[in-house]
């Protein structure tokens, strides 16, 4: 079983979105591939002759970057059809249903948070795909590969009201590095201690371990407002050295 888990996020409340997507995926990935891009406005120009001269430079207003991950599903074990799993994911490329003051329902993006290790990325499907290449003796579809690629969503601005966690993904020296060797940071704005995102059955003790936290793991969970510190749904996000004052 893999640890790689999908999660239907909700951005602006840092958390998991009540009865959304959780898939935990049946094989982790072999390698992440990242890929970014300037954004902004190019320059105008002007034509003279044969010759194109850029007459004010592009002006760039920041950043975008897309994960690209092939997932592997495998349901042999139970002999169910597999897409039963994979048709969670085919899930996230609809939209989602909110109340709205005008109308009954509001369609908007789903927003998936991606969780390997130490690796996050936070963004919406762009392109989803699957080849299924395994099946019963009866034609029930036993194994797929899902490419997935997904466009990052920024986080709320930390200026603004109500809650916020930043997803930061660095190369380098970090706060710890994933099986892919990208360094990935989740924080709640600048000069702020670092957060973790809990995987399936992790427990706040875990967690503080692994973060090297000193000090009792229950005051940990009393400081972050866990009820039952022994078992954390996936994808809370807890400050392992918070501490009530």
């Amino acid at each position: 079983m893999g640890t790689t888990t999908l999660t239907e996020w909700d951005i602006d409340a840092a958390r998991p979105v009540p009865g959304g997507v959780n898939l935990t995926v049946d094989f982790d990935p072999k390698s992440l591939q990242l890929s970014y891009s300037p954004t902004g406005t190019a320059g105008a120009s002007a034509t003279s002759g044969s010759v194109t001269e850029s007459k004010a430079p592009t002006q760039q207003t920041g950043q975008s970057a897309t994960l690209t991950v092939e997932l592997t599903f495998d349901t042999t074990a139970t002999g169910t059809s597999v897409q039963a799993r994979t048709d969670l994911l085919v899930a996230l490329t609809e939209p989602s249903r909110t109340p709205n003051s005008r109308t009954d329902v509001a369609r908007a993006r789903r927003i998936v948070l991606l969780s390997w290790g130490t690796f996050l990325f936070t963004g919406t499907v762009q392109s989803l795909s699957q080849v299924m290449d395994f099946f019963s003796d009866t034609g029930v579809p036993l194994r797929a590969t899902v490419h997935l690629t997904l466009v990052q969503v920024s986080p709320p601005n930390p200026d603004a009201a109500g809650p916020a966690i930043g997803l930061s993904l660095s190369f380098g020296a970090g706060v710890g590095t994933g099986s892919a060797g990208v360094t990935v940071q989740a924080a709640a704005g600048a000069g702020t201690t670092p957060l973790t995102l809990s995987q399936a059955g992790d427990s706040v003790q875990a967690i503080a371990a692994r973060a090297g936290a000193g000090g009792s793991w229950k005051a940990i969970a009393a400081a972050n407002g866990i009820d039952n510190p022994r078992l954390l749904p996936p994808g809370t996000v807890l400050d392992p050295t918070a501490r009530l004052s």
